[in-house]
């Protein structure tokens, strides 16, 4: 099988959320279609797999995907605790090999061809070679996350990181909480994600700022003070890349996280992988398509990442004082509200 020639219209190399949203929306359009994914099971990634109320603008049937639903969280920022609720869920927790299996049953159903176990080796101008094998390509989409090949070939550095790990833990919690807190955290934000059997527990953290050996040690500063037993847990690590350069040079496209669409304040992207896949494949059967969701992910990012991530991340005492007496003077908590929305 060695060499064997092949030829599609559009090449997608990973099967993440980008990926197959934009395999689903080309094949429904009548392209002939092809995702290689290098690993045997789709979607598994160290994630929170937290779903913002953004991600109902996607249709998803949440029921056949969300694990557990929440209508409250809790955030705690400037020492203080801060409720956000509401009447319909506000954060849904998935599964990413559940939500990979559903979407790739979609592409699948569509006409897109998927094969697992198939790594991508080489990128040239026109056309990929992945195990061996020439696949020819009008069209091709680097949907391959952090470390994206498809990148690397368009010369295209990444600057831009965050560090994730955590652990994730043999207990039933019922809280979904964040926490923003500079003395243990620096720069960096904590997480609790329960699941369905276990809960994940976690930083969020810059690369630019730490290492991750250092992050390694803000990660086990925070668990000491949280009193959170996790011998029993299994350890994740993982890098987020949020450092956007662009997404269309000439036939090529980049999506997701390896355009560096991903929240560089919260490292939240499977909204914007989804969006940007989906958007991607519109550009790709219509080249006069402007991508206008596009540009309003790449306007919150600036808000995220410029305006917000300074906020939340200061050590200045008196700032902080100054946004609790803006924003909590009239005892209203449109602030949070704000920046529940932002996140989202």
């Amino acid at each position: 099988m060695k060499n064997k020639k092949e030829e599609y219209e559009v090449v997608i190399v990973g099967a993440g959320p980008a990926g197959l949203k934009a395999a689903e929306i080309l094949a429904e359009n009548g392209k002939r279609v092809l995702v290689l994914e290098k690993n045997s099971v789709i979607g598994r990634k160290p994630c929170g797999g937290g779903l913002s109320r953004k991600f109902l603008e996607t249709k998803f049937p949440l029921e056949d995907i969300g694990d557990r639903f929440f209508n409250s969280v809790d955030y705690y920022y400037g020492g203080k605790k801060h409720l956000i609720s509401a009447k319909n869920p506000l954060i849904v927790i998935t599964e990413r090999e559940k939500l990979g299996e559903h979407m790739a049953k979609i592409a699948s159903e569509k006409g897109a061809e998927i094969r697992t176990n198939f790594k991508v080796e080489e990128v040239k101008e026109n056309f990929i070679i992945a195990n061996g094998r020439k696949i020819n390509f009008d069209y091709l989409i680097g949907a391959d996350g952090a470390n994206s090949l498809t990148r690397k070939f368009l010369n295209i550095s990444s600057k831009k990181f965050l560090f994730s790990l955590g652990y994730n833990l043999p207990k039933n919690y019922n809280k979904l909480e964040i926490f923003f807190d500079s003395k243990t955290l620096g720069d960096g934000y904590g997480a609790i994600f329960p699941h369905k059997d276990y809960t994940q527990i976690g930083i969020t953290i810059d690369s630019n700022l730490y290492s991750m050996k250092e992050a390694r040690k803000v990660l086990d500063r925070w668990v000491s003070k949280m009193k959170w037993n996790v011998r029993d847990g299994d350890f994740m690590a993982g890098v987020i890349n949020y450092d956007y350069r662009g997404f269309q040079f000439e036939n090529k496209f980049l999506v997701g996280e390896a355009a560096g669409f991903t929240s560089g304040l919260m490292g939240e992207g499977i909204f914007q992988a989804i969006i940007s896949g989906e958007e991607i494949a519109k550009k790709i059967i219509n080249p006069e398509y402007n991508c206008p969701r596009l540009k309003h992910i790449l306007r919150s990012k600036f808000l995220q990442e410029k305006i917000l991530k300074r906020i939340l991340k200061t050590k200045n005492k008196i700032l902080i004082k100054i946004i609790n007496i803006i924003f909590f003077a009239s005892k209203k908590k449109s602030f949070y509200k704000m920046l529940y929305k932002i996140f989202s």
